[in-house]
């Protein structure tokens, strides 16, 4: 097993665990909340009910019991929410990459460049001798080449995944802005950051797929070269190296253009979340205070009589 694969597995464990202390750490400390927004939102719709406002239907009785009930075990219950969320957002990238790449391990290609990129300076190192400077210097092209090659595709892959692990962390609090439509926008713009964060692993295998199958052949030849390595062998892997690491570096901007404008959007929702009470309140106040002003009139009446 390569370096890759080993720091991969590695960020996996630590993501995953972090991810199940932190999630059921705000579950217990907001358990009481939890429940009482489950309560509230069950209460709203009885009074909603009681007013007229929501027709006393079995679909919609069942609508809005199964949408608090869904969301509350989600909120609430880590294995509901891993097989539900945390699977699909940190598993299926891979699986879909997989799916892309032919059925392959995802990171396979990149051990195989990794590799030979490595063995490859260290043929070269001991063809150099004590006193063969050019040698020495091509060795530490071929290795500072693969290292930055490599290097940015893991820096993306290892980014996207801490960034699932703290986003899934508070889902108890995102999830339940669901309930309401008030709130819904928050709790769409978590999904927009989740989706975006799950695209870029993709991206990054699928830049990575093509890449590496143009850098296959200096590879094989690098391979066929064994100690016998020069610099006409070691040139066209060093600028294929350098192409894959710039393809690599525009991932986040295609991400983020996938994702439709994710930081405006999320910025659009917290500033209608934070002017939705003033534009209620302007709307409902004239109603509210002519409500008033003829309930008053109505108890006057009836105290002159």
């Amino acid at each position: 097993m390569a370096l890759p694969t080993e720091i991969l597995m590695q960020v996996d464990q630590v993501t995953l665990g972090y991810t199940a202390k932190a999630y059921q750490a705000v579950v217990s400390a907001h358990m009481s909340e939890l429940r009482l927004m489950l309560v509230i939102y069950v209460a709203m719709f009885g009074i909603g009910v009681l007013q007229g406002m929501i027709p006393l239907t079995l679909q919609q009785v069942a609508k809005h019991i199964l949408k608090a009930l869904i969301i509350f075990q989600l909120a609430t219950n880590w294995g509901t929410f891993t097989t539900f969320f945390y699977n699909v957002f940190t598993s299926g990238p891979d699986k879909l990459t997989s799916a892309l790449l032919g059925g392959n391990a995802p990171t396979k290609q990149l051990e195989d460049v990794y590799v030979v990129g490595i063995e490859a300076a260290q043929n070269i190192f001991r063809k150099a001798g004590t006193f063969d400077i050019a040698q020495m210097l091509l060795a530490l092209l071929v290795i500072i080449g693969t290292v930055l090659m490599v290097g940015v595709a893991l820096f993306l892959l290892v980014f996207a995944k801490m960034g699932l692990a703290v986003l899934l962390s508070i889902a108890p609090i995102f999830l339940t802005f669901a309930l309401w439509k008030s709130t819904q926008g928050l709790f769409q713009g978590w999904i927009n950051y989740l989706v975006h964060y799950a695209m870029i692993p993709v991206i990054t295998y699928a830049v990575l797929g093509l890449a590496l199958q143009l850098i296959q052949a200096p590879v094989n030849e690098m391979k066929a070269a064994g100690e016998n390595l020069t610099m006409a062998t070691t040139t066209p892997y060093l600028l294929m190296g350098a192409i894959t690491t710039l393809l690599c570096s525009q991932v986040l901007k295609i991400a983020a253009a996938l994702g439709g404008g994710i930081t405006l959007s999320a910025m659009g929702v917290f500033s209608n979340y934070v002017t939705r009470p003033s534009k209620f309140i302007a709307t409902k106040a004239p109603v509210a205070a002519k409500q008033a002003a003829k309930a008053v009139s109505i108890v006057k009446s009836k105290m002159g009589k």
